[in-house]
């Protein structure tokens, strides 16, 4: 992260390299200590093959460096440097509560995926709706202020989207339903409604 910041500034950026070179060597020797006491075992294990991987990776661009130069291997350089930074995963297992936490995560992704379905289905037909209520009557409204926000929030099926999204993660979406719903009180019960499913339905739907 430091170098990164320093990067943006145009610092120099030999000390860093300095201290990436010895990072490099511990991971490797590390990586081949591992190696000589489990043998293929741990080569063919998951963190085995993750911290061979780290290594090679930095082996690569600093290869790629020596041959080509520092401008050539820039591009190599960046895209590495996120497999560089993958390293902190390592650390992981040895941080019992972490290690609990990140493996929930991981467990719930395909929960997490079919919530992300139902979302998208239920902002769809919201969005329908939507369109069938404010955008379909245009003409009827009279106040510029709501004939920009129709226009704007609700012109089309993708906008009427983007915008329920930002109301259901109530990311100052005031400023899309207030000039709509003080003409049209009506319309209240359509955003309360939408809340009430995206808010209440699929939260429950989560932490079943």
């Amino acid at each position: 992260g430091v170098e990164v910041e320093e990067e943006t500034h145009g610092a120099n950026l030999e000390v860093y390299q300095v201290i990436q070179n010895c990072m490099l060597v511990f991971f490797g020797c590390e990586a081949a200590a591992f190696t000589y006491v489990y043998g293929m075992v741990y080569v063919r294990s998951l963190w085995g093959t993750f911290d061979w991987f780290i290594v090679f990776v930095g082996v690569i661009t600093e290869l790629v460096k020596l041959i080509s130069g520092p401008l050539s291997a820039l591009i190599v350089f960046r895209i590495c440097r996120l497999a560089r930074i993958s390293r902190t995963i390592r650390l992981i297992p040895r941080f019992r509560i972490l290690y609990m936490l990140i493996r929930g995560l991981l467990l719930s992704l395909n929960t997490l995926m079919w919530v992300i379905i139902i979302m998208a289905f239920i902002m769809y037909a919201f969005a329908v709706l939507g369109l069938q209520l404010i955008h379909e009557d245009r003409e009827s409204w009279t106040d510029p202020e709501a004939v920009y926000v129709v226009e704007q929030y609700f012109g089309n099926l993708p906008r009427t989207m983007l915008t329920l999204m930002q109301i259901a993660t109530l990311d100052t979406w005031g400023s899309a339903v207030t000039p709509l719903v003080y003409p049209r009180w009506g319309l209240a019960f359509y955003f309360v409604g939408f809340l009430g499913v995206t808010g209440v339905v699929v939260v429950n739907l989560v932490t079943v």
